[in-house]
């Protein structure tokens, strides 16, 4: 019996090395040749901004000019008011009367904390990014695709992967 045990305790063990290999190991098998712990950069033609976007935005929001999904499109969102596109209605009542203009310093604290910008926003469950870098990935990417729109003049850029061509 304690054989049996003991082979349990080494089968469960085992399993868990397997698993944390496969953990440390899946950067390294997707992203290339690099060695374990290396920041591994995106492939050549992603776009950093793109990329952190649509991994923190991309969900519920689009740029492109006049695309509301869950959330409003951001097309134009630099100096734009808050709550001020006409055409999206699901506006939180706290957005609606929030009267901020959306600059790189409101975006930055309101995409890093958006309760303590605008408390009962109305975008739960974000709850806002930490990663300074990853905000300001988000802020150039916004910045970047200003013109995008009909007559993009770079849409495979300024296109997240989550909305249509």
């Amino acid at each position: 019996m304690t054989k049996i045990h003991n082979r349990s305790r080494l089968s469960m063990s085992a399993r868990r090395l397997a698993a944390l290999t496969v953990l440390l190991l899946a950067p390294v098998v997707f992203s290339g040749n690099a060695a374990i712990g290396q920041t591994v950069a995106p492939a050549e033609g992603d776009d950093a901004g793109l990329l952190a976007f649509n991994g923190t935005c991309g969900t519920c929001h689009t740029i492109r000019d006049g695309d509301n999904r869950l959330g409003p499109t951001l097309h134009k969102i630099i100096g734009r008011k808050s709550a001020a596109i006409e055409k999206f209605s699901n506006y939180s009542p706290s957005m609606k009367q929030a009267n901020i203009v959306w600059d790189e310093k409101t975006l930055d604290a309101f995409i890093a904390n958006p309760e303590a910008v605008v408390p009962g926003h109305g975008m739960q469950p974000y709850a806002g990014t930490s990663d300074a870098g990853v905000r300001t990935k988000i802020i150039g990417f916004l910045k970047a695709c200003e013109s995008c729109g009909p007559g993009c003049p770079a849409p495979k850029k300024c296109t997240p992967a989550t909305g249509p061509d």
